[in-house]
């Protein structure tokens, strides 16, 4: 059909042209050299079908040595989807500042290495704050203590800019985050954007001195819902040792507006994990049909606190399912 007539948008294709296949006989339709789809699509791709599936370009830029600043020298050339690689085993990055993600980013430890790569971060907020794109860490180690020394505070904070574009992703995989000063993993209540997932697996978390994990409501200032992020998912991961007697949770995790059930709440699943000897278990405070499952709680430093948690005296319905 001629025209717009059902709304549909038609973009870049080849249709009144010999797409020049290169054996069709023998189903390969892959384009040859000199064909007007060819490296001709919006993501510099063959247009049409690529066996194997369609992988998008990526950078990878290599910071080995560790050092100082080299992550964030790394980040200031880095183009959209660009892959950090840290390639050396053990190797201690030191960042003195905080390092902004602005555009979507992988942090992540070469293939091979026998150590994870250690982040030291003497920033006074956090080791990376996510302002505008995806940011995806696999594995490395964060740590608040080098050489004896505490440094630093946060590790993580999720703290958006509005309308950040989707999909807008928080993903940890196979990574320890130790000592930390204050929160781990933090996502803000001032967020502007939410994001459309957090995964957080595969993890390790020991002597941090505040949450391993705190997705705060939303404040006022965004006042979006379900809050900070649509969809999470907490799997496969160890807790150990959380210091602090008034905020020493495995995981606080608030919806968007944790005193009223007139919001809707984001979907979250907690499972597979073990948390021993902090002051709070696995607290998914008033979220709404959140789910833990095959997760273990022992030694609690304060035996008043509670091992899985809901916070039910905050407004009436809002009780554990």
């Amino acid at each position: 059909y001629p025209g717009n007539a059902f709304s549909t948008t038609i973009i870049n294709n080849v249709t009144n042209a010999d797409p020049m296949y290169n054996n069709p006989a023998n189903m390969d339709y892959t384009l040859k050299a000199g064909s007007p789809g060819k490296n001709a699509g919006t993501d510099g791709l063959d247009i049409g079908y690529i066996p194997g599936g369609i992988i998008p370009t990526q950078t990878i830029i290599q910071v080995a040595g560790g050092g100082v600043d080299n992550i964030s020298a790394a980040l200031a050339n880095a183009p959209a989807g660009s892959i950090i690689e840290l390639t050396t085993s053990g190797g201690e990055y030191i960042e003195s500042l905080t390092d902004s993600i602005k555009v979507n980013i992988t942090l992540r430890a070469a293939a091979g290495l026998t150590q994870k790569p250690v982040i030291y971060s003497g920033s006074g907020e956090a080791a990376f704050l996510v302002k505008h794109g995806s940011f995806i860490v696999q594995g490395v180690e964060f740590n608040g203590i080098a050489h004896g020394t505490p440094f630093g505070l946060d590790f993580i904070d999720v703290n958006a800019d509005l309308n950040v574009p989707s999909p807008f992703v928080l993903k940890i995989d196979n990574c320890e985050f130790d000592n930390c000063q204050l929160k781990s993993i933090f996502i803000s209540g001032n967020t502007e954007t939410p994001l459309d997932s957090v995964f957080v697996t595969n993890t390790v978390f020991r002597d941090n001195n505040k949450e391993d994990m705190y997705f705060q409501q939303t404040r006022n200032s965004s006042n979006i819902f379900p809050g900070g992020y649509k969809y999470g998912l907490v799997q496969n991961c160890l807790g150990v040792g959380v210091k602090n007697n008034g905020d020493g949770f495995f995981s606080y995790i608030e919806p968007g507006n944790r005193d009223s059930s007139g919001h809707p709440s984001p979907t979250l699943i907690v499972n597979h994990c073990t948390v021993d000897s902090a002051y709070d278990g696995l607290s998914t405070y008033t979220t709404a049909g959140a789910v833990i499952k095959n997760c273990i709680v022992t030694n609690l430093k304060d035996t008043t606190k509670y091992a899985f948690g809901v916070e039910s005296s905050r407004y009436t319905g809002a009780l554990a399912t």
